[in-house]
């Protein structure tokens, strides 16, 4: 198989192209010491890579006495406008069970629980079927949190109780001390509360994901070893039109190793300005720059800040 660079999705677990960050270990150890861990960026900045890759490593590699259980849910998959609280919680109860294979019939124990509230019924769920089923620690990771905002029902009471968790640890509650999560998306948690009266999320560990550098970016040169006389070069290139903005960076690389194989030559300037600058909404695919733009334009003060 051709070396590829991907830039359309989530890179796959066992992809040559993903670029290890400062980010990587900094969550791999703050989750692994039991810390609630936060990664707020932008879009297209690799969060949901960076999740696939530590995931892996937490379940993968050997601990004294330690064992983990991943749970990964996307928000962005969980429903919109239409979807209830009921419907939404419910399918957060069932990702637990299937995850960590609990031997329980779901639909007995929700018709056993249908008086109370979605959210009670699934802090219920956690603290008496979760929890004193397994032994392991459990991470939990929320991905595209700010998806949230979709629903047509609030979600503050979410975050209240995922702050539960870290502070029922705090006081002393083994059961919570081994459970933990980490928080990824595009907003934090205080922009998506939308009750500003409401105790903030104030705790968690925020990881940042910075841009590429050229030291990080050295495995990307194998894609044009052999094809061009200074892959390194190019490299330095590509940094300098991208800023070391991740999707950027795989998709020019992209479309690079297309051009050289397609031409046997490269002009990247030529290549950036007809394929990325020039009628930019023709060739922003899939999406990225209309994204950006229709935010900032949807919403007044983000405009006004940026501006």
């Amino acid at each position: 198989m051709s070396y590829q660079y991907i830039y359309e999705a989530t890179l796959p677990l066992d992809t040559e192209t993903y670029v290890k960050r400062d980010a990587d270990d900094q969550l791999y150890n703050g989750l692994k010491q039991g810390k609630f861990c936060c990664v707020f960026n932008s879009r297209k900045t690799g969060k949901s890579s960076l999740r696939v890759q530590v995931v892996n490593r937490l379940q993968n590699e050997e601990f004294k006495n330690e064992e983990f259980i991943c749970i990964e849910i996307d928000f962005s998959q969980k429903g919109t406008t239409s979807t209830t609280a009921e419907k939404w919680y419910n399918s957060l109860i069932l990702d637990f069970k299937k995850k960590i294979k609990l031997d329980i019939n779901i639909k007995t124990w929700l018709n056993a629980h249908d008086w109370l509230s979605p959210l009670d019924r699934f802090a219920e769920f956690i603290d008496t079927i979760v929890l004193p089923q397994t032994s392991k620690k459990i991470i939990v990771f929320f991905d595209e949190i700010d998806s949230l905002l979709s629903l047509n029902f609030l979600t503050d009471d979410l975050f209240s109780y995922i702050r539960s968790w870290h502070n029922q640890g705090q006081s002393g509650e083994k059961n919570y001390q081994r459970l933990t999560c980490c928080l990824l998306g595009t907003a934090t948690p205080s922009d998506l509360i939308q009750d500003k009266n409401r105790t903030s999320f104030n705790i968690g560990e925020e990881i940042e994901l910075k841009p590429f550098n050229i030291q990080q970016v050295e495995r990307l040169e194998k894609g044009f070893e052999g094809k061009v006389d200074h892959p390194l070069k190019v490299l330095e290139q590509i940094l300098s039109w991208t800023g070391g903005q991740p999707f950027l960076t795989q998709k020019l690389c992209k479309l690079a190793l297309d051009q050289i194989t397609e031409t046997s030559n490269l002009n990247l300037d030529e290549l950036v300005n007809s394929q990325i600058l020039k009628n930019w909404e023709v060739h922003d695919n899939p999406e990225h720059l209309r994204t950006i733009r229709d935010r900032i334009l949807k919403d007044e003060k983000s405009s006004g800040r940026l501006l």
